[in-house]
């Protein structure tokens, strides 16, 4: 079975302590990378859970690492501008609640997801 290649943008208590431990327990997930603007939050994180790879720039990141699939658990001001280009990118995306600050944001995105063929989805 393939494994779905798995980054996360946004290290803090949701991305800690939901979505990290419970994607390291499924075998057909592998996280790639994780990104988080404080780099020594990245650098501990990485270590604790043993990923090998670690940004403060979401774009190198996305310029960096083959990846399926990208979770947004930054800020709610931040994830149109994180969604929409890892959208782009040919990467599904998993955004944290709420979706957007305001409705043209929610929309922005859904339709670069509709242009790309690819899963936005709201946890």
């Amino acid at each position: 079975m393939e494994k779905v290649r798995i980054s996360i943008v946004g290290l803090g208590w949701i991305a800690q302590v939901v979505h990290l431990p419970i994607l390291k327990k499924f075998p057909e997930a592998e996280i790639v990378a994780i990104c988080d603007r404080d780099k020594g939050r990245a650098r501990l994180v990485a270590e604790k859970f043993g990923i090998k790879k670690y940004y403060t720039d979401f774009d190198l990141l996305l310029k960096n690492e083959e990846c399926d699939a990208v979770i947004v658990c930054t800020s709610t001001d931040a994830h149109k501008d994180i969604a929409i280009p890892a959208l782009k990118a040919g990467k599904d995306v998993l955004v944290e609640k709420p979706i957007a600050r305001h409705y043209a944001e929610a929309v922005a995105m859904t339709d670069v997801a509709k242009e790309h063929k690819r899963k936005l989805m709201v946890e």
